[in-house]
């Protein structure tokens, strides 16, 4: 051992105590505990949200198809709008709102040469009809109340009819002018 006087030996109750800077295993298993929780959290918030998106796209759908049957049917002039409530006719709509046309109508052509084809692209089923409580046939007033019952999807992507789709009324008044 040494003994000059500059190097002197330092007794452990002298030395400067070190802290250890590290988490305990207690802190970590919480800490991941927390992480787990929350990414399962946001995991489960996934699909609502996913179906809220989809819900709202097909809401933004069925509104485009609304508004393109509402204005077929204010293109018609008055016998044709009379000859729909009269005799109902089913229409049909793309989709996109793009075509709206009866069944048998050559606007479905442009869809496929194969009836499967034509049939896949017809997703909104549409037929206009009076509403007798609010004006009565009898009554012959100067506007008729008429409500359009659109039901979707009428044919499934491969062109098979859909039977029981859902079914939306959509109520709205026109004024169909008596001569």
């Amino acid at each position: 051992m040494d003994k000059s006087p500059g190097s002197r030996r330092v007794k452990a109750s002298e030395r400067p105590r070190l802290r250890h800077r590290a988490f305990s295993l207690v802190e970590v298993v919480v800490a991941i505990g927390v992480a787990a929780v929350s990414v399962v959290s946001v995991i489960a918030l996934y699909r609502p949200i996913v179906e809220a998106v989809g819900e709202v796209r097909g809401l933004d759908e069925t509104e485009r198809a609304v508004r393109a049957l509402e204005a077929a049917w204010n293109a018609r002039d008055h016998a044709g709008r009379q000859a729909w409530l009269d005799a109902p006719v089913h229409l049909f709509a793309s989709r996109d709102g793009r075509v709206v046309a009866p069944q048998g109508d050559a606007a479905w052509d442009a869809f496929g040469a194969t009836p499967a084809a034509r049939d896949a692209a017809r997703y909104y089923e549409a037929v206009f009809v009076r509403d007798d409580t609010l004006s009565p046939a009898a009554a012959n007033p100067a506007a008729v109340h008429v409500v359009l019952h659109v039901a979707w999807p009428a044919y499934t992507p491969v062109g098979v009819r859909v039977t029981e789709p859902a079914v939306q009324q959509h109520r709205f008044v026109s004024l169909v002018l008596r001569r």
